[in-house]
C-alpha cells in the first residue's frame, strides 16, 4: 500500500511543474481526477503549492515514515519514467520542424501532417516513440503479432537518393547465415532501442526468450535468432576490454543512449531500413565491411586501399556521418612525422578530404612502416570524443536484423571467399593492433 501511495502522490505532485503527465492517463477518468488534486496535496503536505516545488521526495518520506527521500525515491516511487517522458515531451515541443525532419527522416510536410491533427504535438511524438520502440497500444503479454501502431501515419516516409556505393564482386566479409534473421521488410525491423533492453534482460539471466518474446509482441524464435545473432557480431564492435568483452560474448548490447548517440543511430537505421527493402544482400555485405573496418582499440574505420577507401566513407556519409564532426586518423611513429599514405587522395576520401588531421602513435617501431600505410576515418561528438563505436555498433545491429541470405552466399564466419588474392586485402582488411 505504501508503494501505491508513494507513486501515485509523487504523480499528483509532479504533475504540477509536468502537467504532460496529466496527457498519459486521459483515457482513466478517476485517476486523471486523483492526480489533478496535486495542488490540494501540496498545500496540505507544505502549506502551500510553492513550497512543493523540487521538494515532493521529502514530503512523501515524512509521509510514509522513512527517515530521508533517498529510500522513497529509491524503492517505493515507481512512476519516474513517466515523469521523464513528460520532460522530454515538453522539451521536445521547443524544438524546429526541421530538426523533427532531420530526426524521423521525414519530409517538413509530413511533419506539419502530423502536427495539424486533433491531437497535435502530441502525434508527433506518439509516432517518435513508436519509431524508436516504444508501445503507445497495449499488447497481451501472451504473445502474439504486435498490432499496428502507425494507423495514424500521414504516409509512407520519403528517402533521399543515398550515395552510390562501388559495386565490388565479392562481400567484405563472409556471411553467417546463423546470425541473420528474415527481416528485410524496412516496416518490420525491431527498434535498436527496443534491441537493448531485450538483450540485456536475456543476457543478464532476468527474462527468458520467451517471456520477452510475450513481452515485445515477437515471435520466440525470432528473438532466439537475434539473439545468437548479437552474440556472433557484438564482439567485433565491443569496447575494448575483458568486461565488455564478456557482455557483447553473451548478447548484451552495450550502448549509452544520449540524445547525440540517439540521434545518431536514428540517422543509421533510416539508412538501413531504406536499402534493406532493395537489396539486402550488398547491405549486409556492406555492414560487414564496415565492422571489419572498425577497430576497437583506436576507435575508427581503417583501410589500406583506395577502392576500400572511398567504399569506406561513401558508407559512412549514407549512414550520416557529417564530415564536420570528422578526424581522419594517420598512424606514424611520432605524431610530427605523421603524413597520409599515397592512396588517400582527395577522390578516396571525398567528403573527408578536408577534416583534420589526428595523428596516433605507433607502440612498435618495428611496425611503424606497416601502420602508416593505414589511414582512419573518426567521427567525433560535440566534445571531441570518438563516436565510431555507435556506428560501428549500429551496422552491427543491422546486419543481426537482415533478411536471411541464399544458401549459396553462405560463408561460415573467418573462411576467405573463393576469389583472385588481388581481392584478399581489400575484402578482409586486417587488424594493424591485431
Amino acid at each position: 500500500a505504501r508503494h501505491s501511495l508513494s507513486t501515485w502522490c509523487d504523480l499528483a505532485l509532479r504533475s504540477i511543474e509536468h502537467p504532460q503527465v496529466l496527457r498519459f492517463f486521459a483515457h482513466m477518468p478517476m485517476t486523471s481526477a486523483f492526480l489533478r488534486q496535486g495542488e490540494a496535496l501540496a498545500t496540505g503536505l507544505f502549506g502551500c503549492k510553492e513550497s512543493a516545488l523540487g521538494k515532493g521526495s521529502f514530503g512523501l518520506a515524512r509521509l510514509v515514515g522513512h527517515v530521508g527521500p533517498a529510500i522513497t525515491h529509491m524503492h517505493y516511487i515507481h512512476g519516474d519514467d513517466l515523469v521523464r517522458a513528460a520532460v522530454v515531451e515538453r522539451e521536445a515541443g521547443t524544438a524546429s520542424r526541421q530538426a523533427w525532419a532531420d530526426l524521423l527522416g521525414v519530409s517538413l510536410r509530413q511533419i506539419s501532417a502530423f502536427i495539424a491533427g486533433d491531437r497535435g504535438f502530441t502525434r508527433l511524438m506518439d509516432h517518435a516513440r513508436r519509431q524508436a520502440g516504444w508501445r503507445t497500444n497495449p499488447v497481451s503479454v501472451a504473445g502474439g503479432k504486435a498490432p499496428n501502431l502507425d494507423d495514424d501515419t500521414p504516409g509512407p516516409a520519403s528517402h533521399d537518393g543515398q550515395p552510390g556505393v562501388p559495386a565490388l564482386s565479392a562481400p567484405a566479409l563472409p556471411v553467417s547465415a546463423t546470425s541473420a534473421v528474415g527481416l528485410a521488410d524496412a516496416e518490420d525491423w525491431i527498434a535498436f532501442s527496443k534491441l537493448v533492453d531485450l538483450s540485456s534482460a536475456i543476457a543478464k539471466g532476468q527474462r527468458t526468450p520467451g517471456q520477452m518474446a510475450a513481452m515485445f509482441g515477437l515471435d520466440e524464435q525470432r528473438v532466439e535468432t537475434v539473439m545468437h545473432g548479437l552474440r556472433h557480431w557484438l564482439p567485433h564492435v565491443a569496447q575494448p576490454g575483458k568486461r565488455a568483452t564478456r557482455e557483447a560474448q553473451s548478447g548484451q548490447v552495450g550502448l549509452t543512449l544520449t540524445a547525440e548517440t540517439t540521434a545518431m543511430m536514428t540517422r543509421a537505421k533510416a539508412w538501413m531500413r531504406s536499402r534493406a527493402g532493395h537489396d539486402p544482400t550488398a547491405l549486409a555485405a556492406d555492414l560487414q565491411f564496415l565492422v571489419s573496418c572498425y577497430d576497437r582499440r583506436d576507435r575508427d574505420f581503417h583501410v589500406r586501399e583506395a577502392e576500400s577507401l572511398l567504399r569506406l566513407t561513401t558508407l559512412l556519409v549514407g549512414m550520416g556521418v557529417k564530415p564536420s564532426a570528422t578526424q581522419v586518423v594517420v598512424r606514424a611513429l611520432h605524431p610530427d612525422q605523421a603524413a597520409l599514405p599515397a592512396f588517400a587522395t582527395a577522390k578516396a576520401l571525398g567528403p573527408f578530404s578536408e577534416c583534420n588531421r589526428r595523428p596516433i602513435r605507433v607502440r612498435a617501431a618495428a611496425k611503424a612502416a606497416s601502420y602508416a600505410k593505414w589511414v582512419g576515418i573518426m567521427p567525433i561528438t560535440s566534445s571531441q570524443e570518438s563516436c565510431a563505436s555507435v556506428y560501428a555498433l549500429a551496422a552491427a545491429l543491422g546486419r543481426v536484423l537482415l533478411q536471411e541470405l541464399p544458401k549459396a552466399d553462405v560463408q561460415p564466419l573467418g573462411t576467405a571467399p573463393a576469389k583472385p588474392s588481388s581481392e584478399v586485402s581489400r575484402s578482409t582488411p586486417r587488424d594493424p593492433h591485431a
